[in-house]
């Protein structure tokens, strides 16, 4: 299965002014890391299980 363009998004709330610049660059570097990890795979298998059973 296709699944196009690797959307990736990671929220953080900080409450501390002498950390929020490092956090921010932490997590747009993990963002990055993640996204450069998924676009590796633009293809994924899908495996689908059913089970019937009538009288």
């Amino acid at each position: 299965m296709y699944h196009g363009k690797a959307n990736v998004s990671i929220a953080a709330t900080i409450n501390d002014a002498t950390l929020a610049n490092q956090i921010k660059d932490d997590v747009n570097k993990e963002i990055q890391q993640v996204k450069d990890k998924i676009e590796d795979y633009p293809l994924y298998p899908v495996i689908m299980v059913g089970v019937t059973y009538r009288f």
